[in-house]
């Protein structure tokens, strides 16, 4: 079970429990969980504003680990199919935040207009 609190700590509002289903030799550590979280369906939070605060907040959280993880990896260090495996998630993740990218500089443009 995974509980992930809701934009408001204080008051429990929007607080919501999910529960996680993993392949016996899967790793769900916080972060892969949190992830799950804000990368869920509508039922994941999507639609209110609150919620879309909490996942930007997130996001923020995971992407300053992320980028720590990064300084911490040696690809001289990894043997090719790690260092390919950690590739091919970097391009898919990649990829969405390019995509995220554009429609936030878009918002951005829109409001300074």
């Amino acid at each position: 079970m995974l509980h992930v609190s809701g934009a408001d700590a204080e008051a429990n509002a929007g607080d919501r429990s999910y529960l996680v289903l993993a392949k016996p030799n899967v790793i769900m550590n916080d972060t892969r969980l949190r992830g799950l979280a804000v990368a869920g369906s509508d039922a994941a939070g999507r639609k209110g504003p609150h919620n879309h605060a909490q996942a930007a907040r997130n996001l923020k959280r995971f992407l300053r680990n992320a980028a720590a993880g990064a300084r911490l990896i040696q690809a001289e260090g990894l043997d090719s199919r790690s260092a390919a495996d950690i590739s091919v998630s970097l391009a898919d993740a990649l990829e969405e935040l390019h995509r995220l990218k554009r429609r936030l500089d878009r918002r951005i443009r829109r409001g300074a207009s």
